[in-house]
């Protein structure tokens, strides 16, 4: 017979929803044989489940419940460090990078349970908060995975050394200091939600907000490509002489119609005349 597996969410907390859905059939597919999977975010479910993941919630339930079975949960730190509210964060404003990931049974007492897995996984020091969102159910991932492979012959492990706490953020958490540099702030500002928590600054009483988000240069000036005229012989003279034996861009000021030649690269024998129709904003 096949064993029942829940994953309890959150509603107020449904970042992994449009992740989980999709693992689930990955999970239907890898275990069918094995497992039954639903996804609820009902606490107070009457049906019975062998095993049920704890998907990030943000309030208690009760684990003696015997309709949840074994009740687990997945930690985002080397327990039993970093108990608590929100570990990813705040180990990164410690620029740390890799990150243990602990799947413990669940425990009436703060993210104090017995650790059957743990694992130590890498961010990017330049992730932002999608980034990380993505990343961090990627290897909550593995770890489930990992688990049900192995059930039911698993080991509980009793966490050893003294626990550390973490607090509950504010949206005051992400305020930034305008005295100090960017750099030095650039931790905070990419944990940051840009839509619940976004990053901001307070300037003569007055309070900005701040959307940190990845680009390039050609959507940052609205880049447009096409192939040169005769008009762009100059140009393209200028640039191959000034380029002989680099690998690099080049920008030009020079007027050209309605827009402004704005970057070019040589590459091999073919030229491409890049031009930004923002330059008139």
């Amino acid at each position: 017979m096949k064993k029942k597996v829940l994953f309890l969410c959150d509603k107020n907390n449904n970042w992994s929803f449009k992740y989980l859905e999709k693992f689930i059939e990955e999970l239907k597919i890898t275990f069918k044989n094995k497992f039954s999977f639903k996804i609820s975010s009902d606490k107070d479910i009457t049906e019975k489940f062998h095993i049920t993941f704890l998907n990030n919630l943000t309030y208690k339930v009760d684990i003696n419940n015997k309709n949840f079975g074994l009740v687990l949960l997945i930690h985002e730190s080397d327990l039993p460090n970093n108990k608590g509210f929100a570990p990813l964060q705040w180990q990164f404003l410690e620029n740390k990078k890799d990150i243990f990931f602990s799947l413990i049974k669940a425990d009436n007492n703060l993210d104090n349970g017995d650790i059957i897995l743990k694992q130590k996984f890498e961010f990017d020091s330049l992730d932002l908060y999608e980034d990380i969102r993505i990343k961090q159910f990627f290897f909550q991932k593995k770890l489930v995975h990992k688990f049900l492979k192995i059930y039911p012959n698993f080991k509980l492990k009793k966490q050893r050394g003294r626990s550390t706490y973490n607090r509950k953020r504010t949206f005051l958490d992400s305020k930034i200091d305008l005295n100090r540099t960017i750099k030095s702030q650039f931790n905070q500002l990419r944990i940051a939600n840009n839509k619940k928590w976004p990053s901001f600054f307070t300037y003569n009483n007055k309070i900005f907000k701040i959307k940190l988000e990845k680009t390039s240069i050609s959507k940052l000036v609205n880049l447009k490509v096409r192939n040169p005229n005769i008009l762009d012989k100059k140009i393209i003279y200028d640039l191959y002489k000034n380029s002989l034996n680099k690998n690099k861009y080049f920008i030009s000021s020079i007027n050209l119609s309605t827009s402004y030649p704005f970057i070019s690269k040589k590459n091999d024998t073919k030229i491409k005349i890049g031009y930004s129709h923002n330059t008139n904003d």
